[in-house]
């Protein structure tokens, strides 16, 4: 990407985005399904309203970190 923008944020935009952006839903990555599915094992059911109360405030502050660390890139 950056050969062909040659713009470094671009590429690190994209990749936070994608990698933080999947911490959002149980399904978004790795780490959360294998939650999911060991919580699920035990009987213990995550909705989906319960997941982003913790998710959301979470990822909110992972992107303005990747934010703030972008703007100083």
């Amino acid at each position: 990407m950056v050969a062909i923008t040659g713009y470094n944020k671009f590429y690190w935009s994209i990749l936070y985005g994608g990698v933080l952006g999947g911490n959002l839903t149980p399904i978004g990555s790795t780490a959360n399904i294998v939650a999911i599915g060991l919580a699920s094992r035990e009987k213990i059911e995550f909705p989906l309203l319960y997941w982003l109360k913790y998710a959301i405030p979470i990822v909110f502050v992972q992107l303005i970190l990747s934010l703030l660390y972008l703007t100083i890139l």
